[in-house]
């Protein structure tokens, strides 16, 4: 209901980023007269430093959501038979351009909730801001005179908004929308085998452009890069929140530009055997290779563009395209780069005529003959990134898959005292990834494992991080400060914007001056986009069937459908630790535990 009154209403928006002003195809006047807003809404968001003005105050085109009015997706194909006789084979090829426009739920839902047309109403006079004294917990303190139901039809004000302050998120459109166009190519190797059975190679190649894409034209840059670069303290006060960012500093926050400025671009191998129903059996196998790589084109779910600003200097291209790939343009993990899959339909050899009971009687038959088993099993890949959670000492990624089987007992209570208290979960060490030393082969006061069992005794992890722990968590300082860095990227910044001069050194903390502690993190860990091949996981799913043929219009559907046929325990990507947990690999990998179903079906 809401993306048809915006709709019918005009109301969405873009952003003028030199007048900083929210512009829409009306003045605001006419939301405010149609109902979409109110004028307090709108003077309460002005009032923060919020700007509205329609396309043409502004100079802009009226229409927003320009119209592709000449897309053309041409397509063709051919197929062509190649010898005669035993080297007969067929090679089939084409060539397709296929245009989608932007689904409405992407389109609409940044702006969903957007300055002036949603805003805040409430009655809580438990808050300082509402209550008529201005202290809180108002009702604890005096008689309740309203009763919902009786007398509370208008206690809220629907009228003054609330919580409208400095540093409104908005978003706009970019001026060129432009549909997404994948241009699609592929081509075919066919050769028939016998009478019912055919082999096919395959190639598919993709590339799609104007793919949708959010850029925040207003970042801030985190607080390690801030200390790193400015040495003085972050900003405090009314504008907190808004005096570090990098476009405006006085009434947003982020600034979502939605745009169309990803790509994708896919590259797939595939080979299939087919056997044709025929003599009570017909099936299908496939082996696919897919690389699938993009930038954006998951609407507002990832792949936000920034601007080079927000990173330290000299670490970024500084072209807003460069850097985009540079930050984006990566594997798609949600695309195995390995599948196979097959499936069947087989006429089972009982009853009349059969293998087994071909001299069935007319009941006997009717009981055991005619059953169809179907179904089908499939073997893919998972991928899990390098960590990029870890700053400090590097060291070489070593991969060992089901080498080392491991048991994590980290969720063991600190306080347990007997062996059944113990939460321990199997799994494998799949690569080295960090686990603090205090951790290893641990127990707890009471003798109970509290740490990861199995690791193997030349561990080392692939990365450290700053500060990492020693052997056994045994403290090698009695400075509180430095055993809390244990385990964590902290950094200590000398502020050099003080009267003092900032001293950030020595092993004596108690005469350190005007250090920042903050964990680094500089936006461009050396190992990000880096991908691995996981787990591979396989599924099977079996289904029986028969239809009784009651009379010559009433047919009885009997069906036993088990999925997970031998119950097999898929195995999770790793964690950015290296550890393949078995703890929650039912559901986690998308398997579940066998399960059974029946049914029976009359079709007439």
């Amino acid at each position: 209901m809401w993306i048809s009154s915006l709709v019918k209403h005009q109301a969405i928006n873009a952003f003028d980023e030199k007048t900083r002003t929210m512009y829409f195809p009306e003045p605001i006047s006419y939301y405010v007269a149609n109902g979409t807003t109110t004028q307090k809404v709108v003077d309460a968001f002005k009032s923060v430093g919020v700007k509205f003005a329609s396309a043409e105050e502004i100079g802009r085109d009226k229409n927003i959501y320009k119209s592709n009015l000449f897309d053309i997706g041409p397509r063709m194909g051919f197929a062509y038979k190649m010898f005669d006789g035993g080297k007969q084979f067929v090679v089939r090829g084409g060539y397709g351009l296929y245009i989608s426009n932007t689904p409405m739920r992407t389109l609409l839902v940044p702006f969903f909730g957007l300055p002036p047309f949603r805003a805040n109403f409430s009655y809580n006079p438990n808050s300082a801001a509402q209550s008529p004294d201005g202290i809180g917990n108002y009702l604890l303190r005096v008689p309740q005179t309203i009763i919902a139901g009786q007398n509370s039809v208008n206690v809220v004000d629907a009228v003054n908004p609330i919580g409208i302050g400095v540093g409104q998120a908005v978003a706009g459109m970019a001026e060129n929308q432009k549909n997404l166009r994948i241009h699609e190519w592929n081509l075919t190797l066919e050769k028939q085998i016998g009478t019912s059975s055919v082999v096919r190679l395959n190639y598919t190649g993709k590339h799609g452009i104007n793919s949708d894409q959010q850029f925040n034209i207003n970042p801030q840059a985190n607080d390690y890069i801030w200390y790193e670069t400015q040495r003085r303290a972050t900003p405090t006060g009314t504008l907190a929140n808004v005096a570090r960012r990098v476009l405006d500093q006085t009434a947003y926050t982020n600034i979502i530009i939605y745009q169309k400025t990803g790509y994708i671009n896919t590259s797939m191998w595939s080979l299939e055997f087919e056997r044709r129903f025929s003599k009570g059996l017909g099936f299908q196998a496939f082996y696919t290779m897919t690389n699938a790589l993009r930038m954006a084109g998951n609407a507002f779910r990832d792949d936000t563009g920034t601007v080079p600003s927000i990173f330290l200097p000299g670490t970024v291209p500084t072209d807003l395209n460069e850097l985009n790939r540079f930050l984006f343009y990566d594997r798609d993990t949600a695309v195995p780069k390995h599948r196979i899959r097959a499936n069947w339909n087989y006429d089972l050899p009982f009853g009349k005529g059969r293998w087994l009971g071909k001299n069935a009687n007319d009941f006997v038959n009717a009981v055991v003959g005619g059953w169809k088993m179907v179904g089908k099993v499939s073997f893919l890949n998972t991928w899990y990134a390098r960590p990029t959670g870890q700053w400090g000492e590097f060291g070489n990624f070593e991969v060992y898959g089901k080498k080392y089987k491991i048991t994590d007992c980290r969720a063991t209570p600190a306080n347990a005292t007997q062996k059944s208290q113990e939460r321990c979960t199997d799994g494998y060490l799949w690569f080295n990834g960090y686990i603090p030393k205090r951790l290893i082969n641990s127990t707890n006061a009471a003798g109970m494992r509290n740490g990861v069992f199995g690791l193997p005794a030349d561990y080392k992890p692939a990365r450290k991080p700053i500060n990492p722990s020693p052997l056994f968590g045994q403290p090698v300082s009695t400075d509180t400060n430095v055993v809390n860095d244990y385990d964590t990227n902290v950094v200590y910044i000398p502020l050099t914007n003080t009267n003092a001069a900032a001293t950030c050194a020595g092993t004596d903390r108690t005469k350190w001056i005007n250090c920042q502690r903050v964990a680094k993190d500089t936006g461009i860990h050396p190992w990000r986009n880096q991908y691995h091949r996981g787990p591979f996981n396989w599924n099977l799913d079996a289904s029986l069937m028969k239809f009784f043929t009651l009379r010559e219009r009433l047919i009885l559907r009997v069906n036993l459908d088990v999925f997970n046929v031998l119950n097999t325990q898929g195995l999770n990507a790793p964690s950015a630790e290296g550890i393949a947990s078995l703890g929650s690999s039912y559901g986690g990998s998308g398997f579940r535990p066998r399960q059974l179903q029946g049914t029976i079906r009359l079709e007439w």
